[in-house]
């Protein structure tokens, strides 16, 4: 460091005289080089840099926190003589009334003068600014109104009723006690024209405040009957009128109202106790059952809350408080008008529709900032089609469905039992999802079954009978009455997130279900249904069935590809398989409807696990109706198709 000063004061050379630590420093007295009859008092500090300059600052316990904190520690004087305006007072009578940054290079010109300074050099550093109007903020150690976070161990409660509160993510409690342990007595005063005032009186003679329960009592019930404006429109003889206040100090009765106003932050920290503790909404009751909001919270509402309520209650205004990142544009950036990058929600939804949007929040994470932007909410518009397009499947086959002809599940097919019981699943995960906020995962459960299991298995199979059965037949029955049931639970899973989509298709399915409730906000939220739900062994079945559906799938896509067929209706299946897959293949109707062919032959191999897939196109010829390739076309059409043609 001696060679940088050397330096950049440009010396020839420079000779050592003293060497010292840090800690011999303290308690050195030093003249002041600016008021010579005035001494400073040396300490040492963590914040002062070891990289640059001397070593050794100056320091200002009354303009600047980490100053004032030193101070402090070290018992200094605060001195603060900077005025509201920002000019020197008449503590420093050769500057008095220049504003300080007018006296800067008055100051350095009279050091300069004296002898008094080696070298000006100007630096580049960070200074906060104020962040409505971008001047540099003044620091200033003035008289304010605090709540002590000590009196009465309040500190050691808050931290208690931190614990009693589920944080969402769990994180969030981890760091409120963080900032509760080390946070400093919070500052109540400020210094504004309007906003709810500090009922408290300065006695005119001796500048004593006076603090009597009898006084703000009546204050506040002024307050109540007519407003805080009161305060700054009644004088201080009118609103101590009948309390018969005095100063303790010097018995006057003369006192001048407090101008400071309570931080705005203490407004909004006791909002509970006007929505939750007044009474005037009947179906609210303290505390909150959850508190939303961002993270930064985390040192602001989240705290300015929980202070003043488990300083007057004994405990916290929540139960459960979630907190979430920001909306940052596409490329993970803040969005800012002045940097062009802002996204408007309005547009999105006037393009996509609400839903969409509201889609894009659910599925996104909130716990990290939540990305957005055009291309990711035409992603997502996809998602939501996929979900809105299986709805009106199951709506458009169920239209002309009996009610009166329903079958109880034990009467069902295998495959819609199979349905309803991964239905169960689907409504355990997205119930515990939406239990702890996790809307992400709830959205994704959706999503997966409604286009994976629904439109990409179970449906698939389901079309043939559907399209093609009769009327009225039993497996027809079957699987309208399970796709009823998932129906109305999809749209009830959905209501959440999808609100617009799922009351529109919950219209329709009243038009079928006529004891239901009009809205699906009025409906009760499915639960799952013991009784749909299979046994192991069958659930075991159905793995090893959708197992042999993949391999087939992947059979057909390569004959696909070669171009030897088009539909899957068109192949033959040659499988070979090991006892391991024996009982799906005793039920070769079902294996003809899972695997979407009706022309399967099927031969057993000594091997326990073996499974060989051969895909061919077939050569039967296929019915003109269901066109399905099969045995035993007549008249271009095969027995099931005449059958159902003839009755």
């Amino acid at each position: 460091m001696a060679e940088n000063i050397k330096d950049k004061i440009k010396a020839v050379s420079f000779e050592i005289v003293w060497e010292a630590k840090g800690i011999d420093f303290v308690s050195l007295k030093c003249r002041n080089p600016l008021v010579g009859d005035r001494q400073s008092q040396g300490i040492v500090a963590g914040f002062v840099s070891m990289e640059d300059g001397t070593g050794i600052v100056h320091i200002a316990p009354g303009h600047g926190q980490e100053d004032y904190q030193a101070g402090l520690e070290y018992g200094l004087e605060i001195i603060s003589p900077v005025n509201d305006k920002g000019l020197y007072t008449k503590e420093v009578p050769e500057f008095e009334n220049i504003h300080i940054y007018k006296a800067n290079p008055l100051i350095i010109e009279k050091l300069g003068r004296e002898g008094k300074i080696l070298a000006k050099l100007r630096l580049t550093h960070s200074y906060p600014h104020c962040w409505r109007c971008g001047n540099p903020i003044i620091f200033r150690a003035t008289p304010q109104w605090f709540l002590s976070v000590e009196h009465n161990d309040l500190r050691k409660k808050l931290l208690e009723a931190v614990k009693n509160v589920r944080w969402v993510p769990k994180y969030s409690g981890n760091r409120i006690t963080a900032m509760l342990e080390r946070r400093p007595d919070w500052c109540l005063s400020r210094q504004r024209l309007w906003g709810v005032p500090i009922p408290v009186f300065y006695c005119k003679e001796c500048g004593e405040p006076l603090l009597d329960s009898k006084v703000i009592d009546k204050i506040s019930a002024l307050f109540g009957e007519k407003g805080s404006n009161l305060w700054f429109e009644m004088s201080e003889e009118e609103l101590l009128k009948g309390t018969g206040a005095k100063c303790l100090s010097c018995n006057s009765a003369n006192f001048k109202k407090e101008e400071d106003i309570l931080d705005v932050w203490f407004d909004s920290g006791v909002s509970y106790e006007a929505v939750l503790s007044s009474g005037n909404y009947k179906d609210l009751e303290y505390p909150a059952d959850l508190c939303i909001e961002g993270s930064d919270q985390h040192r602001g509402w989240f705290q300015t809350s929980m202070i003043p309520s488990v300083a007057v209650k004994g405990k916290s205004p929540y139960k459960n408080v979630l907190t979430h990142g920001f909306v940052v544009d596409g490329q993970g950036k803040k969005m800012s008008k002045s940097i062009g990058n802002t996204v408007s929600s309005e547009q999105l939804i006037n393009k996509y529709g609400a839903d969409v949007v509201r889609l894009w929040i659910a599925s996104s994470d909130y716990k990290e900032d939540i990305r957005i932007s055009d291309e990711i909410i035409r992603g997502l518009s996809d998602t939501y089609r996929k979900i809105r397009n299986t709805i009106r499947f199951l709506l458009g086959n169920i239209g002309d469905f009996d009610l009166k002809k329903a079958l109880l599940f034990k009467d069902m097919q295998e495959t819609d039992k199979y349905a309803l019981s991964r239905l169960q699943q689907l409504i355990s995960s997205a119930v515990v999802a939406y239990e702890s906020y996790e809307f992400h995962k709830a959205t994704a459960a959706i999503g997966n079954f409604c286009t994976v299991f629904l439109s990409g298995f179970y449906l698939d199979t389901l079309k043939d009978i559907l399209y093609c059965d009769k009327k009225d037949g039993v497996e027809r029955k079957s699987a309208q009455s399970a796709m009823l049931e998932i129906c109305s639970v999809i749209i009830r899973l959905i209501s959440p997130i999808l609100s617009f989509t799922a009351e529109e298709a919950w219209r329709e399915l009243t038009k079928l279900l006529h004891d239901v409730m009009r809205s699906v906000f009025l409906s009760d939220f499915p639960v799952p249904n013991s009784e749909y739900i299979l046994h192991a062994e069958t659930l075991e079945k159905w793995e090893k069935i959708l197992y042999v559906r993949k391999e087939a799938l992947a059979a057909y896509e390569k004959l696909r590809q070669n171009k030897v067929i088009g539909s899957n209706l068109e192949a033959s299946l040659n499988i070979k398989h090991g006892q391991k897959y024996n009982e799906i293949f005793k039920d070769l109707k079902l294996v003809n409807l899972t695997l979407g062919s009706w022309d399967i032959k099927c031969n057993f191999s000594d091997k326990e696990d073996d499974l060989l897939i051969e895909a061919a196109k077939s050569e039967y010829e296929r019915c003109a109706r269901c066109w399905r390739h099969i045995e035993g076309i007549k008249d271009g059409l095969c027995l099931r198709c005449r059958e159902v043609i003839d009755k």
